[in-house]
C-alpha cells in the first residue's frame, strides 16, 4: 500500500516519508487506512533498473488473507493527493486546538526542562517524519499565536523567549563567546521590563540608530537584530515542545473515556 494512516496524527502518511525507526518504535501508530489493522513498512528492489530510484517503498499488513489484503490495496490505490490533503487539513485543525488549549497551562511551563532534555529530544526526532512533523506543528502554532485570537498565548510565549534571549546573551559573556551584539542588547533587555513608556520608546529608538551591519554581514541595525533573535527564540521554544508525546496522552485519554462510555452503555 502506498499510504498508511497515522492514528496519532490523523493523517495519511506516504511510505516514502516513514523510516523503519518510526514503525519499529510505533512512533506514529501507523495502520491500514481501510481496515485499521497494524501495518509495517517494506522496501524492495524495483525490477525496472531504468528508474532513478531503484527502491519501492510500501506498507503491508502483518497478518491478513491475500484477498483481504488485496481489497485494501485496491482501495488505498484510489486515494488521491487531493484526498490526502483534505484529510490532513481537517486533522491539523483538530490537533492545533489540542495544543492551543494547553499551550500556556502545560507546555510552556515545561520549556526549561525541554531545553535541558535536548540530547533526548535529538534522539526522539531522529527521523525525517518526526522532524518535519515537529516543525510543521510549531509553524502552525506560530501562525495562531501571532493572530489577534492568539494574543494571550503569545504574551506568555513572548515572556519565555525574552527571558531565554537574555540568558543566552549573558551566557555568551560568561563563557567568553561574545558575538558583538551582547554589549548593545543586554543593557536594553535588562531595562525594558522596568521602564516607563517614554523611556521604553527611547531605548528602542537608540537600538534603531545602532549599526549592526558589520556583525550581521548586511544592512542591519540593533533593533533588527533584537527582533530577529526574539523570533528565533520563540520558534526554538515551539519546536522543542513535546507535541507527539502530548498527542499520545490526549488520544490515550480519549480512548479510555470512550471505553468508559461503552462500559456504561453495556451495563
Amino acid at each position: 500500500m502506498k499510504y498508511g494512516k497515522s492514528l496519532l496524527l490523523g493523517e495519511l502518511i506516504s511510505a516514502t516519508e516513514v523510516d523503519y525507526e518510526d514503525v519499529r518504535e510505533n512512533r506514529f501508530w501507523i495502520v491500514c487506512p481501510v481496515c485499521n489493522e497494524a501495518a509495517f513498512k517494506v522496501v524492495r528492489q524495483a525490477e525496472d533498473s531504468s528508474v532513478e530510484d531503484t527502491h519501492i517503498h510500501y506498507f503491508s499488513h502483518y497478518e491478513a488473507s491475500r484477498s483481504y489484503a488485496t481489497d485494501c490495496e485496491l482501495r488505498v490505490r484510489r486515494i488521491t493527493e487531493s484526498d490526502r490533503h483534505t484529510i490532513a487539513v481537517a486533522s491539523r485543525g483538530q490537533k492545533l486546538r489540542y495544543f492551543i488549549a494547553t499551550l500556556t497551562k502545560r507546555c510552556l511551563p515545561h520549556s526549561i526542562s525541554a531545553y535541558n532534555r535536548s540530547v533526548r529530544k535529538k534522539k526522539e526526532l531522529a527521523t525525517n517524519l518526526s522532524i518535519s512533523t515537529q516543525k510543521r506543528i510549531a509553524l502552525d502554532l506560530l501562525k495562531h499565536v501571532t493572530s489577534p485570537t492568539g494574543r494571550p498565548a503569545f504574551d506568555t510565549l513572548f515572556d519565555h523567549a525574552y527571558t531565554w534571549l537574555t540568558i543566552r546573551l549573558e551566557t555568551n559573556i560568561h563563557i567568553d563567546r561574545v558575538t558583538g551584539i551582547e554589549k548593545d542588547l543586554l543593557p536594553v533587555l535588562n531595562q525594558l521590563p522596568n521602564t516607563n513608556r517614554r523611556k521604553f520608546l527611547q531605548l528602542l529608538a537608540d537600538l534603531k540608530q545602532t549599526d549592526h551591519s558589520q556583525i550581521i554581514g548586511r544592512p542591519h541595525d540593533a533593533l533588527d537584530t533584537f527582533g530577529l533573535l526574539l523570533r528565533s527564540e520563540i520558534l526554538l521554544i515551539l519546536i522543542s515542545l513535546p507535541y507527539l508525546r502530548h498527542l499520545e496522552g490526549v488520544l490515550t485519554t480519549l480512548a479510555k473515556l470512550k471505553n468508559l462510555d461503552f462500559c456504561k452503555v453495556s451495563d
